[in-house]
């Protein structure tokens, strides 16, 4: 379990365009969720429904809006987000 204030995951599904890729290349933008509100994923929403709540959007372009994000339901992060809702006490022991 990573020490800190903060837990990161990064989830990418991505369409390669060529066959020569570098690190970065399928990356069209980071979403930023707040443990507390990570189960608003488990629901597909929009990009835009996740902007009208406030979560964090960087984009390397424009994404359209409409676009719905996926979280697969058998990724540990679901598992790990959920047991930091449940159980306050873990948040504590992290931030120390």
């Amino acid at each position: 379990m990573p020490a800190g204030p903060h837990l990161y995951i990064g989830l990418f599904l991505a369409r390669p365009e060529s066959n020569l890729m570098s690190p970065g290349d399928d990356v069209e933008g980071l979403i930023g969720v707040p443990i507390e509100r990570f189960s608003l994923l488990a629901e597909q929403p929009t990009l835009e429904t996740l902007l009208q709540q406030d979560i964090t959007l960087i984009e390397r372009t424009t994404l359209p809006r409409q676009k719905q994000v996926w979280l697969p339901s058998d990724e540990s992060f679901v598992m790990i987000a959920r047991l930091l809702q449940e159980h306050p006490e873990i948040q504590q022991l992290i931030s120390r």
